[in-house]
C-alpha cells in the first residue's frame, strides 16, 4: 500500500496540473468564503481599517477585470516560456530529464499563482451588483474580497519576477547536473538504509550461506509489460511469514519485464492460491518509464547521458562532461565505502524470509564507469578528469577488490584513448595511471600524492 501511494505521489509531483489545480480550487473557495461572509468580515475584523479601499460597484468591476485579464495573459506567456525552456533543456541534456523539469516546483507554483488569481477575480466579479441608477438593485461590493484581489495581483508580480530568474537558472548546465547528482546521492543513502533493515540476524550470529532448490519452488510470473518502478519489501516479508517460507526475487526496480516472465520464487513445494499470487504481484508496481524513486542506476545513467551529449561532436562541451564525472565520482565514493548487500532479510526470530535483489557494488561501479569511459576517451580533458575522479575514489578507505576495479577502468581508458588521442596525451594518461597504481598499492602515500599532484585534489 505504501509503495502504491509513493508511485501515485511521484506521478502527481511530476505533472504540471496537480499543484496549479489545487491552487485554483483554493482560490475559488477563498473567493466564495470572502464574498459569502462579506458583512461579518467588514463589521468584525475590518470595521476600523482605514486602509481598506472602499470602492463602488463600477470601480470594483474595473479593478477585477483588469487584474483578471492581465493574469490570464501572463499565464499564457509563462506557459509558452516554460514549454520553450523544457524543449531546449531536453534537446540539450536528454529526453529522460523531462520528468525532472516537469516536477520543478518553481514552474508549477508560478503557473498556479497566475491561474488562481484569474479565477479568484472571476469568482468575485460575478457577485458584484448595482452601480446603475435605473437598475433598482442594491449595491453589493465585497470590499474585503476586492482588496484581496489587489493583494493577489501584487503577489503575482513578485512571482513573475521570481519566474524570470528561475527559468534561466533551471536550465543552467551546472544546476541541472547538480540536481541530478544530489538526487543520486540521496537515493543511494535511502537505498542502503532500506537495504540494511532486517539484513542481520537478531542474535548477531554470522549469516550462513543459503542453499535452495528452485526446481522444487513455485515460480511467480508477471502479468504486465513495463518497467518495475517499486518493490514493496515489507509486503513480501509479510506474505513470506504467512506462508512460513522464503521468497527469492529475480527483478529489482529499473528492470524491464514482459508478460509471463519470472518475478521471483516462493520456496515451497505446494501450489499457491490465486489470491497469494495476486498479492505477490501487487508488491511490484510498474509503469511505462523508469523512475528515480528506487532506481539509482537510472539517475546515474542520466548523468552519463548528459556527459555523452556534451562530448558529442555537435556539442563539444567537455567541461559539462567533467562536471558530470565529478558528481558520478561522488556516488562511486558512497558505494565503494559501503558494505556489500546480499539482500537476505530475516524476521524478528532470525528466519530467512526474503532474498531481495539489489544493485551490487561491482555492478554499479563497473557499469557506470564503462558506459562513460568510452565517451571520456575521445576527449583529452575528459579523459584526464576521468583519472582524477578515479584518484579521488582511491583516496577513500575502499576494499582491495574495489581498488582493482578502478585500476582496470583506468587501464581500459588508456586503451580506448589510443584510438582518439595523440601519443602525447596517451603518455600523460599513462603517467596518471602510474600515480593511481601507487595509491592503490600503498594507502600511506595518499597525503603525499595529493600534495604533489593538484589534479588529485579536485583541480582536474
Amino acid at each position: 500500500m505504501l509503495s502504491r501511494l509513493m508511485q501515485v505521489w511521484n506521478e502527481l509531483r511530476g505533472s504540471y496540473w496537480f499543484i496549479p489545480s489545487v491552487m485554483a480550487l483554493s482560490a475559488v473557495l477563498c473567493a466564495l468564503f470572502l464574498t459569502q461572509n462579506r458583512w461579518v468580515l467588514e463589521l468584525s475584523f475590518f470595521n476600523d481599517s482605514h486602509w481598506l479601499y472602499k470602492s463602488t460597484p463600477e470601480a470594483a468591476r474595473e479593478v477585477l477585470s483588469v487584474i483578471a485579464g492581465s493574469m490570464i495573459t501572463v499565464a499564457s506567456v509563462t506557459f509558452s516560456i516554460t514549454i520553450a525552456a523544457v524543449a531546449y533543456a531536453t534537446s540539450q541534456f536528454g529526453p529522460r530529464l523531462l520528468t525532472n523539469f516537469m516536477s520543478d516546483r518553481g514552474n508549477q507554483w508560478t503557473l498556479g499563482t497566475f491561474i488562481s488569481t484569474f479565477l479568484y477575480c472571476l469568482m468575485v466579479l460575478r457577485t458584484l451588483t448595482g452601480s446603475d441608477s435605473d437598475s433598482g438593485s442594491v449595491d453589493f461590493v465585497p470590499q474585503v474580497a476586492v482588496a484581496g484581489s489587489v493583494l493577489f495581483g501584487v503577489a503575482s508580480i513578485g512571482v513573475l519576477i521570481y519566474f524570470i530568474h528561475h527559468v534561466p537558472a533551471s536550465i543552467h548546465a551546472s544546476n541541472v547536473i547538480a540536481e541530478v547528482g544530489q538526487q543520486l546521492l540521496d537515493s543511494l543513502d535511502a537505498l542502503y538504509s532500506r537495504a540494511e533493515q532486517g539484513l542481520e540476524l537478531p542474535s548477531g550470529e554470522p549469516v550462513s550461506e543459503v542453499h535452495f532448490d528452485l526446481r522444487n519452488s513455485q515460480a511467480l510470473h508477471a502479468s504486465f509489460d513495463g518497467f518495475v518502478q517499486f518493490v514493496d519489501h515489507p509486503t513480501l516479508m509479510t506474505l513470506a511469514d504467512e506462508l512460513d517460507s522464503a521468497i527469492v526475487l529475480d527483478v529489482r526496480p529499473g528492470d524491464y519485464v514482459s508478460k509471463r516472465s519470472c518475478l521471483g520464487w516462493v520456496l515451497c513445494t505446494t501450489s499457491l492460491e490465486p489470491e497469494v499470487e495476486a498479492r505477490f504481484e501487487g508488491a511490484f508496481l510498474y509503469g511505462l518509464k523508469r523512475t528515480a524513486a528506487q532506481d539509482v542506476m537510472f539517475l546515474a545513467q542520466e548523468l552519463i547521458e548528459i556527459a555523452a551529449r556534451a562530448l558529442s561532436p555537435g556539442v563539444n562541451d567537455p567541461f559539462t562532461a567533467m562536471n558530470c564525472l565529478d558528481w558520478l565520482g561522488s556516488s562511486l565514493g558512497v558505494v565503494a565505502t559501503k558494505k556489500s548487500v546480499d539482500g537476505h532479510h530475516y524476521d524478528s526470530e532470525g528466519r530467512l524470509r526474503l532474498i531481495a535483489k539489489y544493485i551490487s557494488r561491482e555492478l554499479f561501479i563497473n557499469n557506470n564507469l564503462s558506459r562513460v569511459r568510452v565517451y571520456a576517451a575521445t576527449d583529452r580533458n575528459a579523459a584526464l578528469h576521468f583519472c582524477a575522479v578515479l584518484g579521488r575514489v582511491l583516496l577513500l578507505p575502499v576494499d582491495e577488490d574495489i581498488r582493482g576495479m578502478l585500476l582496470r577502468q583506468a587501464s581500459e581508458l588508456i586503451e580506448c584513448a589510443k584510438e582518439s588521442l595523440c601519443d602525447l596525451d596517451v603518455e600523460e594518461l599513462k603517467a596518471r595511471y602510474g600515480i593511481l597504481a601507487s595509491i592503490a598499492a600503498d594507502s600511506r602515500e595518499n597525503y603525499s600524492m595529493v600534495h604533489e599532484h593538484d589534479w588529485l585534489g579536485g583541480s582536474g
